[in-house]
């Protein structure tokens, strides 16, 4: 009799597990298992989305760049520069000072009339100094010698610095233009011999 009644207890439990409980413990497992699915994608969206070059709309953010390199850099943009006002490309070489040309202090016709009396332009780039950092901010000064020819065949020649300006790697900005090497200011001016004093003749003796 105590066997029976043992079972017959048991029985309805096991019914009443069927019929509700069970499925109900395992409708909450799953909805754990499906929360924590969640929260692990979250985390991970979350991670993605806070790499180095993730960043809000209308920031750009560069990828620190090797120190050695930002010298070589800043002589390949004077370089390119002068290579520029030697073909006679003054838009583009205008637009490789700070802010799209307009640290020049020369509007576009106002840059390009400023070569236009030399009928060849050249310049030699010497070794970079070092980079000058402070508040985010990089400066480097270039050594520069000019030589050429003015229309009238007259030649020219001077040595100068070329200052360049980038905002560090890691600082966020407005645009990746930022993260450029750009001219600053030059001391390049080139000095114009004077004109020659046309010869005169000796008077003539009576």
């Amino acid at each position: 009799m105590r066997i029976v009644i043992a079972t017959g207890g048991v029985m309805p439990i096991l019914l009443g597990c069927g019929l509700g409980g069970c499925s109900d413990s395992k409708q909450q497992q799953l909805d754990v298992t499906a929360a924590a699915a969640r929260a692990q994608q979250n985390i991970a969206r979350y991670a993605a989305d806070s790499r180095p070059g993730r960043h809000p709309v209308g920031t750009t953010k560069i990828a620190a760049a090797a120190p050695e390199t930002l010298p070589e850099a800043a002589a390949a943009v004077v370089r390119r520069y002068y290579q520029r006002i030697a073909a006679h490309d003054f838009v583009r070489a205008r637009a490789l000072w700070c802010r799209d040309g307009e640290s020049s202090t020369l509007d576009r016709a106002g840059f390009a009339g400023r070569f236009a009396r030399y009928a060849r332009y050249d310049a030699s780039i010497a070794a970079p100094g070092s980079v000058d950092a402070g508040a985010g901010q990089l400066h480097i000064s270039v050594p520069v010698r000019v030589t050429g020819t003015l229309s009238d065949g007259t030649r020219f020649a001077d040595d100068g610095m070329v200052l360049l300006h980038r905002v560090n790697d890691g600082i966020e900005t407005a645009s990746a233009e930022a993260h450029l090497w750009r001219i600053e200011s030059t001391s390049v001016d080139p000095v114009i011999p004077p004109p020659r004093a046309p010869a005169t003749s000796a008077p003539g003796r009576r």
